[in-house]
């Protein structure tokens, strides 16, 4: 049986998924301007033919969950007579981006085109701010107190860390007839590890309780709550290696004017 073609229309998007068997191999796989190919898990596709007219083979890791978003939560509840505040919650850490794919590509050229491969590590989310310490407990001169400090602001959640970048080996031969000289189009190839997540901010302290005028003598009033620290930015990832046309002298991908975007 002859390999199927795949031909993605302009715009078009597709997703290539069989973890069972990842080799992927086409008569004829054509990238439309603005079309994209995506990657569901490492792989190797083998083209007879690439016709690439603008298209993006996207391989790159997911995102982190961002929770620098996340509403700002009530502040702690304040604490009964004579007891300290409750300390605020530490913020939402955010999701670790997941590592970029490993694709191989194999293609047989007649000229070339335009075309991106991405495997960038997935960025990481960011934290969310903590909760603000609730209000000291007041005095109580029947319970011979003074007013209680206010609980500690909770830490701001830590920025999740980005995902490792990929690998890409990009493998072209020219098919009989093709030609050589013609100015190609850029490639350009991305295999930078994800960004660190931004940390969460770190909340107030909560005010001290009151003091009161108790007899023989007044009770003071409580002081406030440390503030929480600011979270811990996230760790970027590890950028990914990219082998293009290994085959081909450097002098020759000078002259094709491959461009790299790491």
């Amino acid at each position: 049986m002859p390999n199927p073609d795949l031909i993605l229309a302009p715009g078009q998007i597709h997703e290539l998924n069989n973890p069972a068997n990842p080799y992927f191999l086409f008569n004829r796989l054509r990238l439309g301007k603005g079309s994209t190919l995506r990657c569901a898990h490492d792989m190797v596709i083998q083209a007879g033919e690439g016709i690439f007219e603008g298209g993006l083979i996207d391989c790159s890791g997911k995102n982190g969950r961002d929770n620098s978003h996340l509403p700002k939560p009530a502040q702690a509840a304040p604490a009964s007579d004579c007891d300290r505040g409750n300390a605020g919650a530490r913020g939402v850490d955010g999701g670790d981006g997941l590592r970029a794919l490993h694709v191989t590509i194999k293609a047989g050229l007649r000229q070339f085109g335009q075309l991106t491969i991405s495997a960038n590590g997935g960025d990481g989310g960011g934290g969310s701010v903590g909760q603000q310490g609730g209000r000291g407990g007041h005095a109580n001169c029947g319970r011979f107190c003074d007013g209680q400090s206010g609980g500690n602001g909770g830490d701001g959640g830590d920025g999740g860390n980005g995902g490792n970048g990929g690998s890409i080996l990009f493998d072209w031969y020219f098919l009989n007839g093709s030609p050589i000289g013609a100015p190609p189009a850029d490639h350009v190839y991305e295999a930078r590890g994800g960004r660190g997540g931004a940390p969460g901010a770190g909340a107030d302290g909560g005010h001290g309780g009151d003091g009161g005028d108790c007899w023989p003598a007044s009770r003071d009033g409580g002081g406030a709550g440390s503030p929480g620290r600011t979270g811990r930015h996230g760790v970027g990832g590890d950028r990914g290696v990219v082998r293009p046309a290994p085959g081909l002298a450097d002098e020759l991908l000078a002259k094709i004017g491959v461009s790299f975007a790491l």
